[in-house]
């Protein structure tokens, strides 16, 4: 195991398969230094796993993940013609593909401490100028830094030279080079205790709970579903391989079976699976085009689909039988059952919403957005529903008398999804502008401030007990977010309402950015 030029540091990856090392790079003509190196090795052949990692300097730390996927390492940056500028510089990779995950952490000084929470959510960075700054892992969002002289304390003149999380991650010890070598533990705000993004090689089109909200269950343009652990949010077994880019998944009402709806060569496929061992169950589904909604009936005994072809079909769920369709004047790209089942309503290209009876398929009523349209979905209640769309706008509708239910939650790029919560007191949209939002039914007004994605959000959900809601994006990622239930007049209930949704813990010291 060798490298160019000097080795900063060196560690073992968890399990002991795999050692990590890093170095520095020299350019021998010059002898100055030209940046810094980081590579994993195989122990038991001395081979290098996978290509090295650059950096614009030398390394100072690294620490790996609990279950050794992803590693973070941080040194500085040399710049000057005297080579004096010295900035700081820390990066997340993935061992095993070497692809760095989110953007460089920059520093304004030399990062000499690096550490990953046990749940791999959150990274922590020492640096020489004193601060412990907390970052989100999925897309390098800084989260927290030290304040002065609060419970995150500024060290005097003091580099941060080490970092350690506890085994529960509810607490972080850093240590500083200073006169007097202290060490201070600090307390993990509650709202970052969530656990890793749920990782595709793609975008994420779609994520869903299970009824029972045990699993999640997304879909890629990478040509593959899989199912996750909602809890923990580890992969239950391997990916199911399909045939093209996923648009759709669902699950149906027992929680075990599930659909997913792929694209190849312009034609859009539904197919219902069972989630142990992901075998078919009942004939493939087809359409001529694309088919960017599909949804099981409140009951589970039907399955509908909607494609841009125009059409809208409805099949028996459990063996793919054809049982009747209906055109719409244009591509259809959203539809939902209403909760009863009676109805079913559809979004289309050409900016409208329609609705139609499921026995029928006659056109009962239709509403028209401001623009193309992205999405719809019934509120829980049955009195509303809503549309998003290409105006960036999304607007909700009162179900009986066809009027807009107040003014449009307007956002800052296309609205790509939403939902309703559960009990249709809050709704949740997903953007272009790389961000999900929650919004107040009754008021209009946005709930804290976004769920940020380093890609367009392409998909939302809330779990069905309303505890937690998952976000699909474009940056490869579909990220869980816990939502504690708010108690009117329980103060603290309102205080964890305000850490889940902010990040922040409700207590001086730290420093939103």
């Amino acid at each position: 195991m060798s490298h160019t030029g000097p080795v900063t540091l060196i560690g073992f990856q968890p399990g002991g398969q795999s050692l990590l090392t890093g170095a520095i790079r020299l350019d021998a003509k010059r002898g100055k230094i030209e940046g810094g190196e980081a590579r994993l090795w195989q122990i038991t052949t001395s081979q290098p796993l996978g290509p090295p990692v650059a950096h614009r300097g030398p390394l100072k730390g690294a620490a790996f993940s609990a279950d050794g996927q992803i590693v973070v390492t941080g040194g500085f940056v040399i710049k000057g013609q005297q080579q004096d500028e010295w900035r700081g510089e820390a990066r997340i990779w993935d061992t095993a593909t070497g692809q760095s995950i989110g953007p460089v952490l920059e520093h304004p000084e030399v990062v000499a401490s690096v550490a990953i929470s046990p749940n791999g959510r959150m990274v922590a960075t020492g640096s020489r100028d004193s601060y412990v700054r907390m970052w989100l892992t999925g897309n390098g969002q800084l989260l927290a830094q030290s304040a002065r002289q609060e419970r995150f304390s500024r060290f005097n003149y003091g580099t941060v030279s080490g970092l350690a999380f506890s085994p529960n991650g509810e607490l972080l010890l850093a240590a500083n080079l200073t006169t007097t070598s202290c060490a201070s533990l600090f307390e993990v705000p509650q709202g970052l205790l969530l656990p890793l993004p749920l990782r595709h090689q793609a975008g994420v089109t779609a994520a869903v709970f299970s009824p029972d909200d045990r699993s999640i269950l997304t879909g890629s343009y990478d040509s593959t579903a899989r199912l996750w652990h909602a809890a923990t949010g580890l992969p239950q077994g391997e990916p199911l391989n399909l045939p093209g880019p996923v648009f759709v998944v669902a699950f149906n009402t027992d929680s075990r079976t599930f659909l997913t709806s792929c694209d190849k060569d312009s034609k859009g496929t539904v197919q219902v699976w069972d989630g142990a061992g992901n075998r078919p169950r009942g004939k493939p589904m087809e359409h001529a085009a694309d088919v960017f909604i599909a949804a099981f009936s409140p009951d589970g005994q039907t399955l509908l689909t909607g494609s841009s072809d125009t059409h809208v079909r409805l099949w028996d769920a459990a063996t793919g039988q054809f049982l009747r369709q209906w055109a719409n004047p244009s591509g259809v790209v959203g539809a939902a059952f209403a909760p009863n089942g009676q109805t079913i309503l559809t979004g289309c290209s050409d900016g409208k919403a329609r609705l139609w009876s499921a026995s029928t398929g006659q056109l009962l009523q239709s509403w028209r957005h401001s623009a193309a349209i992205n999405g719809v979905a019934f509120c829980p209640t049955g009195r509303l529903i809503g549309t998003g769309g290409h105006g960036r706008e999304v607007q909700l509708w009162e179900f009986d008398s066809e009027k807009p239910f107040g003014p449009p939650f307007v956002h800052a790029a296309e609205a790509r999804c939403l939902a309703f919560s559960p009990n249709g007191r809050t709704l949740l949209t997903g953007c272009m502008d790389k961000t999900a939002r929650l919004w107040d039914v009754a008021t209009g007004k946005s709930i804290g401030p976004p769920f940020a994605h380093h890609g367009g959000v392409l998909d939302v959900a809330f779990s069905h007990d309303g505890r937690m809601m998952v976000t699909a994006s474009q940056d490869g990622m579909a990220q869980r977010w816990e939502l504690t239930q708010l108690a009117p007049g329980d103060v603290q209930s309102i205080r964890l309402w305000i850490e889940a949704i902010t990040g922040l813990h409700m207590d001086k010291g730290i420093t939103s950015q």
